[in-house]
């Protein structure tokens, strides 16, 4: 593929610490579900390349770390992201209500910045005072792309988080959007 056909896309990873950021973003690139992931420390980088037609795009997938201590640090880290991904884990409740502090750090340097939210961990069900209703509506109000429920555990919905950022970046068809190992 020439390089006049390529492109690079800044992604960045968001959410509380422990709930499963990680872990998703690997099984993602590497196709492999990775079980007791370790917390981490500062920042990880990732790559994974997409087709769309006759153009390839290689996602720079960084992947902050969710803990308070370190929050004040990501407006300067999402800097040039062309789109977001927002997670929460549905059986943690306060890794939810927690989302509402992150959006506002995550558009600091670009209001419209596209963000996709995820729902971690589906397949141990929604904590009892959380259900995908109220997730829809923290949708509609923060103005997001869309909000996908995922488990990594199960290979569920896994790629459809950085088709959606793709489709939002690229302003392509979903369906031409191919994941090819780099």
């Amino acid at each position: 593929m020439s390089d006049l056909f390529k492109k690079t896309s800044k992604i960045v990873v968001s959410g509380n610490g422990g709930i499963g950021k990680t872990t998703l973003v690997k099984t993602f690139c590497y196709n492999q579900y990775f079980d007791n992931q370790k917390l981490t420390l500062g920042s990880e980088f990732f790559f994974k390349r997409a087709q769309i037609n006759d153009r390839t795009i290689d996602l720079q997938i960084w992947d902050f770390v969710g803990e308070d201590r370190f929050r004040f640090l990501l407006p300067d880290f999402i800097q040039g992201a062309e789109g977001a991904s927002l997670r929460f884990d549905v059986k943690r409740r306060n890794s939810f209500l927690d989302l509402k502090k992150w959006v506002p750090l995550l558009r600091k340097h670009n209001p419209h910045l596209p963000i996709v939210m995820l729902g971690l961990k589906k397949d141990l069900g929604y904590h009892s005072m959380l259900g995908s209703k109220i997730v829809k509506k923290f949708v509609k109000k923060f103005d997001l792309v869309n909000f996908i429920e995922v488990s990594s555990k199960e290979n569920l919905n896994v790629d459809l988080l950085f088709k959606y950022l793709i489709q939002n970046i690229e302003e392509c068809d979903i369906e031409s959007i191919k994941f090819i190992d780099s």
